[in-house]
């Protein structure tokens, strides 16, 4: 979300990789260039701060143990299959942690109770899902056609949410054509009368009490 400040390069993960891959300094002062992209794409920090793991993510930590949202910083990580450090990451320890930090007990199961879950997506209209293909998350995502109006669009080429950010000259096709999709849809929602209850397979109308 880097707005009003520098920007990252176009492919970024290309433009790490490339660092990784020079032929010049040490794989330490590589690994440094290639962390830089991210952390420290203004050039002006001269030291980068490793995170604690007892803090886990402080962005997302709060509503992750109040909500269970999932995040990157509470899947076990193992050398032997990824590049990380080891961490191996339990319900109980999660549990301890937010007690500790936050006095509170993640609810599990709490976004699915109170969404509806994948019912509440077939009962759903007007909703497009898009999915970066080079996205950790989108292994999470939901890559088919749910309704005529519940749609997938896949991007081969995007990031995480790449659609979402203003148009750069190195965009490949399939991420013009994901926004021009996204923009079409919209507009043909815009002029559509809104679906009644029974079509959103409702029995009847929402209570006054659940809109407050």
């Amino acid at each position: 979300y880097m707005t009003g400040g520098p920007l990252l390069p176009a492919w970024p993960l290309h433009a790490a990789c490339k660092a990784l891959q020079s032929s010049s300094g040490s794989a330490l002062s590589r690994l440094r260039a290639a962390s830089n992209l991210l952390n420290n794409a203004s050039a002006s920090l001269p030291c980068l701060r490793l995170p604690d793991d007892d803090q886990y993510d402080g962005i997302w930590d709060y509503q992750w143990c109040t909500q269970t949202l999932p995040q990157e910083s509470y899947f076990t990580r193992d050398p032997s299959r990824d590049a990380f450090p080891p961490s191996h990451v339990t319900r109980a320890r999660v549990e301890a942690h937010c007690q500790r930090k936050y006095g509170v007990t993640p609810r599990w199961g709490w976004i699915a109770a109170s969404y509806g879950g994948d019912r509440a997506l077939r009962s759903s209209s007007n909703v497009i899902l898009s999915n970066g293909a080079l996205d950790p998350w989108s292994s999470g995502g939901v890559l088919k056609n749910i309704s005529e109006t519940v749609t997938a669009v896949i991007i081969p080429h995007g990031a995480h949410h790449v659609d979402l950010f203003f148009s750069h000259e190195e965009d490949t096709p399939d991420i013009t054509h994901a926004r021009a999709v996204e923009v079409a849809a919209i507009a043909r929602w815009l002029k559509e009368p809104p679906p009644t209850p029974s079509q959103l397979g409702l029995s009847r109308p929402f209570p006054e009490e659940a809109l407050s």
